[in-house]
């Protein structure tokens, strides 16, 4: 996650500004939306101050901590790269993306999850080797941290690699219905159920529970890690656990979709 976003900087974390700032109309000088194109220019500049205005922020121009601070909470997704990923697709490139595949983190569930495991999917910290393993999204209650470009593929659920995305939450998959209930579940699955939403807008994926019959038979919609298991072995994975409230989740997105 690069601390400051100025004139001339890019990457991918640009690209989510670029996107959060075309989501939250926050325009060009001439009134327009930003091209996507990982690239910090006047144009960024000029759609950081609107955004900044609206908000009642100093307008720099460039992504401060009190401006990133600002628009997580409205919803900008930072990026985090992680150290185990296959770099298979040429960025702005498309891969075919039919399946989106849901996992608990294992974690507790706390208002830092989501930027924890981030950070150990990337091995910011020495002492905590990252995983021979990654996500393209960790969702908490109040936040989102993307760890894999869509176009290129985590390792997070073999069988459903190559061609799905895969999202972290935080908690645990023994958790019982009454504790994805609480405030803080209700909390993050709305943000989930936000982020999965446009995921099936625009790779165009039917808001639908896959079996692992649906996936060997290559259906296109939504899973958890243990159907991939069923249908492709690899594991013994069982997340989201048999108490995630999958038609809760599935109302959510679709009211977004």
């Amino acid at each position: 996650m690069t601390d400051t976003l100025r004139i001339a900087s890019s990457g991918p974390e640009v690209g989510n500004w670029q996107r959060f700032l075309n989501g939250v109309k926050a325009a060009d000088p001439e009134g327009k939306p930003l091209v996507v194109d990982e690239t910090f220019g006047t144009r960024s500049f000029h759609a950081t101050r609107v955004y900044q205005t609206s908000r009642g922020l100093t307008t720099t121009g460039f992504v401060d901590a009190l401006t990133r601070k600002a628009a997580i909470a409205d919803g900008f997704i930072p990026f985090v790269p992680a150290k185990n990923q296959s770099l298979r697709w040429p960025s702005f490139k498309t891969r075919p993306v039919d399946v989106v595949v849901m996992h608990t983190m294992e974690a507790p569930e706390t208002s830092m999850t989501a930027e924890n495991v981030a950070a150990w999917f990337g091995g910011v910290n020495p002492k905590y080797p990252p995983p021979k393993a990654s996500a393209h999204y960790c969702v908490d209650n109040d936040s989102v941290i993307q760890c894999v470009r869509e176009s290129d593929v985590a390792w997070h659920a073999p069988g459903a690699n190559h061609n799905g995305i895969g999202v972290e939450m935080a908690g645990f998959a023994k958790q019982t219905k009454e504790q994805w209930e609480d405030e803080f579940s209700l909390a993050m699955l709305r943000r989930a159920a936000c982020l999965v939403a446009r995921l099936c807008r625009e790779h165009k994926i039917p808001v639908t529970l896959l079996t692992p019959e649906d996936l060997k038979a290559k259906k296109r919609g939504l899973c958890g890690h243990d159907t991939v298991t069923k249908a492709f072995g690899g594991g013994t994975h069982w997340e989201p656990g048999p108490w995630f409230p999958w038609d809760t989740f599935l109302m959510l997105v679709a009211e977004r979709v």
